[in-house]
């Protein structure tokens, strides 16, 4: 765990890869010691799969990805029951290896052992969402956001990861705002924020809460988002959010 940390906070390539390697090996030993124990393989998937994200050549990447989702083939086998390693096998497909089908299948098993498990339905959301992208017609797009919510809406019933919480109630105020149900995608933007105020991204929430006030003809809490957006946001993004902000303040 110590050079994976470390791994994620270097910058020279060289001594990323290695690190990922003395990782890699310690853990390998670590299996040997104990090959029942199935962190130590289900930790080789995580290298792995943090690895593959490092990685710029696309071979080595698919490789790195391959043997993820080897180690946690190997991880189940020896826990079938572990709900949290049938979500990150979901997510590595589904995010990393663009096999949504999959991602699926191994999300309605964590859900057959466990239908408390809130990281389920928030994986479901977006694998719907996924689908609404693809979508031939505005009917099919329509079902399958209303799909997405209803997942989010169950992942956020459940206690769980303050994280989990920013990142869904972010998710479900987007599928509210394509569907254009503009009120319910503000009470989720702000729950995102209540869940998770100090996040390094709560600026943009801030941004896209100014905007939709603004679409319900809210102009002063509009004002008093942008404004907020603009104290939190990087020196980079402040030119943008200043005329944000004099837009909305020439207003009627």
């Amino acid at each position: 765990r110590a050079y994976l940390d470390q791994a994620r906070s270097l910058t020279d390539a060289g001594q990323q890869t290695a690190h990922f390697d003395q990782a890699q090996r310690d853990l390998v030993k670590a299996q040997s010691l104990n090959p029942l124990n199935p962190d130590h393989t289900a930790n080789l998937a995580r290298v792995y799969s943090l690895w593959a994200a490092y990685t710029t050549d696309l071979q080595q990447q698919q490789a790195r990805l391959e043997t993820s989702d080897k180690y946690f083939r190997q991880a189940l086998a020896i826990a079938p029951n572990n709900v949290r390693l049938w979500n990150e096998w979901a997510y590595l497909a589904d995010k990393q290896l663009d096999q949504p089908e999959a991602a699926r299948e191994r999300l309605e098993r964590a859900l057959a052992i466990d239908p408390s498990y809130d990281w389920t339905y928030g994986q479901l959301g977006s694998l719907a969402e996924g689908k609404a992208a693809q979508a031939n017609t505005p009917t099919e797009e329509n079902y399958w956001l209303e799909e997405a919510i209803n997942y989010y809406r169950q992942s956020l019933a459940i206690p769980g990861e303050a994280q989990l919480k920013y990142t869904y109630n972010l998710a479900l105020g987007g599928a509210l705002t394509q569907l254009e149900r503009l009120p319910e995608a503000i009470q989720a933007y702000q729950a995102a924020l209540l869940a998770a105020p100090q996040s390094s991204s709560a600026w943009r929430v801030h941004e896209t809460l100014a905007r939709l006030y603004a679409l319900e003809g809210q102009l002063e809490p509009a004002r008093q988002s942008a404004n907020t957006a603009f104290s939190l946001a990087p020196a980079s993004e402040q030119p943008r959010l200043q005329t944000l902000l004099e837009q909305l303040t020439t207003a009627p």
